[in-house]
């Protein structure tokens, strides 16, 4: 069994190598991801991923809020714009690509669930929870 100081350390190990900014303590963790889809002479596409994680060391608990938030500023010129939703009951996976560039929404949940199986931990996720 893996404590949570441990958990905690390993997760922000995760997160961080995948460009994220974690912060917090070893209880509770949380962090965000910016990241610039397209820039063009007046404007810009931005994506910003927000989570949350709070380790329960009773009940050996992991539970994850998450929320992306999607902005365009400026008049965009013609681009290639995709965008792929899967959804199945409460767990949503999107990613938007523009211009070549990518962002995977539910990348995040995926890392922070392998890691708390491998730990011997239970994963919750609270959706339309903010985190």
């Amino acid at each position: 069994m893996t404590d949570s100081a441990s958990l905690a350390a390993r997760l922000r190990e995760v997160l961080a190598a995948d460009g994220l900014t974690v912060s917090g303590r070893d209880t509770s963790l949380h962090g965000d991801i910016k990241v610039v889809l397209a820039s063009w002479l007046l404007g810009r596409r931005t994506v910003r991923y927000r989570f949350s994680c709070a380790l329960d060391e009773a009940s050996k608990t992991m539970t994850l809020r998450e929320t992306m938030t999607e902005s365009a500023i400026g008049l965009p010129p013609p681009a290639f714009f995709s965008q792929v939703r899967r959804q199945k009951g409460t767990r949503v996976e999107e990613t938007i690509t523009v211009g070549g560039k990518a962002f995977a929404f539910g990348r995040v949940r995926e890392a922070v669930e392998r890691l708390a199986e491998g730990a011997s931990w239970r994963f919750r996720l609270e959706p339309l929870q903010r985190p």
